[in-house]
């Protein structure tokens, strides 16, 4: 009788921990899921914001994305300038020498942050919690990345002129 008693409990054991590994399993790919999510997010923000910041969608509300829409995420961005430090004696005055443009003006720092939506309707950027990513880039405003993005900025006059703007503001010394 009581060995019947102590194999029942056993198989218990067993199936338990079965069981609960996966559900760790399974806890850890939704997991791994929602971040792969976010990450991506966060990378179509930055391609879309280098591109045409103007065609960005409201960051006031969630994006969908996964095959049902299961993930919804909102976003922010922020630029600074980037401030760069030469750190050899006499480099400084050496950089300044050789070039016309001012690298301390010229360069951005942009960086995404996302936040994956916990309670349907509330932004979770406004509240005050971390995000579940941020993803920083380094950027010369006045660079343009690819072929098609050397297109879509030329294409207009408006393009142009901010193409020219930004470059008269930041680029060349006077």
């Amino acid at each position: 009788m009581i060995e019947v008693v102590l194999a029942s409990v056993l198989v218990a054991m067993i199936s338990v921990t079965l069981v609960s590994g996966l559900g760790y399993v399974h806890g850890a790919h939704s997991r791994q899921e929602s971040q792969l999510g976010a990450a991506e997010m966060a990378n179509r923000i930055m391609l879309q914001y280098l591109d045409n910041e103007k065609a960005l969608p409201s960051d006031a509300l969630p994006i969908a994305y996964g095959a049902n829409g299961e993930f919804r995420y909102y976003w922010k961005i922020d630029e600074e300038k980037a401030n760069l430090k030469i750190d050899r004696a006499g480099a400084q005055a050496q950089a300044g020498r050789t070039s016309g443009i001012k690298l301390d003006n010229l360069l951005e720092l942009v960086t995404v942050r996302i936040w994956k939506e916990q309670i349907d309707g509330v932004n979770p950027s406004l509240t005050g919690v971390p995000a579940d990513l941020t993803l920083k880039r380094i950027v010369n405003p006045m660079a343009v990345r690819n072929p098609d993005s050397i297109m879509k900025r030329f294409r207009t006059p408006e393009g142009m002129m901010e193409w020219l703007q930004e470059f008269s503001n930041n680029g060349v010394n006077g």
